[in-house]
């Protein structure tokens, strides 16, 4: 995922990481540095697959309204 980008710099670029337990499954946001942005944990249910792209939905969503920081130096 691509984020804005500030006047000649290069594009914030985002990843999104899931994990999948037995008991639960983890989803965040990361930027290039590794910090996580945000994340969802939900229980893990049966329907796997679907319960995943309901959560990459849910943070792509989230990064939609998501302001990045700007530093001035």
């Amino acid at each position: 995922i691509y984020g804005r980008k500030s006047r000649g710099m290069k594009p914030n670029v985002y990843a999104i990481g899931i994990d999948v337990g037995g008991t639960k499954i983890l989803a965040g946001l990361i930027n290039r540095q590794g910090d996580i942005i945000f994340s969802l944990k939900e229980k893990t249910r049966r329907n796997l697959i679907m319960q995943i792209a309901n959560l990459i939905h849910k943070i792509y969503g989230k990064f939609s309204t998501y302001k990045t920081p700007t530093t001035d130096i």
